[in-house]
């Protein structure tokens, strides 16, 4: 799965190689937030909390501390006790990249999606060359059943992102919701072109030229799909073979779908994210 942070401070709440510093200052509140990251890094959120939390005593106005308190929250699927922290660092560093996403993230997970648009509608004036915020609004579209916004957004996710492989997946995606099914093959096609091993494109292709009635073209890829995935997977074939209907591809597809982490935030806040969003979008994908 591929993991992307967003920032300078979140590549080392990411980073396995940041180290606890166990001699900085105490009443340093830039120290304590250092130290804070480095307990996220290492998965110590109550550690993690205390020092951002000391550090935000000393220094409220300090965006990273906020953040680093935020994402403690997030960690622990606490979205609205994370709202404050996260609320206070994108009023403070409105341009810093990831405050918006996290906080929209966040509100997504509450189902408060028109607040969560609004605040990436307002990031885009500071940083309208953030892959994250497009995918986050892409998401958040498709579960506010608005399809057409969705594949706007994740356009130009794909315009930023051309090599990434998710931004393929969440446009063509989109354009099945929105049931424009020949753009989604166009889209397919391409991500194929560039990652021929991608057994989820191959399927979705498929029935993307299904749904044009395009029987005959769809097979290929469907076949493909199938070896694909049994190449991925072969345990998952043990004494069984291949799966050898739609709905068996579909689970892969599935399978798949719920693996997503493109250029995004941290790691958690997009699972929080697919926890409100993905299931609802993979269910209207199924039934279109």
């Amino acid at each position: 799965r591929h993991t992307r942070c967003l920032s300078d401070w979140s590549s080392d709440v990411c980073s396995s190689d940041l180290q606890i510093d166990h001699m900085s200052n105490p009443n340093v509140p830039e120290d304590l937030t250092q130290r804070a990251r480095a307990f996220l890094a290492a998965g110590d959120l109550a550690a993690a909390r205390t020092a951002s939390t000391a550090a935000i005593a000393i220094q409220p106005d300090l965006a990273e501390a906020q953040v680093c308190l935020g994402l403690t929250f997030l960690h622990e699927g606490r979205w609205a006790d994370a709202l404050p922290s996260l609320h206070r660092a994108h009023e403070l560093a409105p341009e810093m990249e990831g405050t918006a996403s996290l906080l929209a993230s966040a509100l997504a997970s509450l189902r408060r999606h028109d607040e969560a648009q609004s605040v990436l509608t307002q990031a885009i004036r500071h940083r309208p060359d953030d892959a994250a915020i497009y995918f986050l609004r892409g998401r958040i579209s498709l579960a506010q059943n608005d399809p057409s916004a969705a594949v706007e957004s994740f356009q130009r996710l794909l315009e930023l992102k051309p090599e990434e492989l998710e931004a393929y997946k969440a446009l063509g995606m989109a354009l099945l919701a929105d049931r424009q099914w020949k753009a989604a093959s166009e889209i397919y096609s391409q991500g194929i072109a560039r990652f021929p091993t991608q057994a989820e494109l191959h399927y979705k292709l498929g029935l993307a030229l299904e749904k044009r009635g395009m029987l005959r073209e769809a097979i290929l890829p469907a076949r493909n799909a199938r070896v694909r995935h049994a190449c991925v997977h072969p345990a998952s074939y043990a004494g069984r073979g291949c799966p050898s209907s739609s709905a068996g591809i579909h689970a892969a597809s599935v399978t798949g779908a719920l693996r997503v982490g493109p250029a995004a935030v941290v790691t958690v806040v997009l699972c929080a994210l697919l926890r409100v969003t993905g299931s609802a979008a993979l269910r209207s994908e199924e039934h279109t």
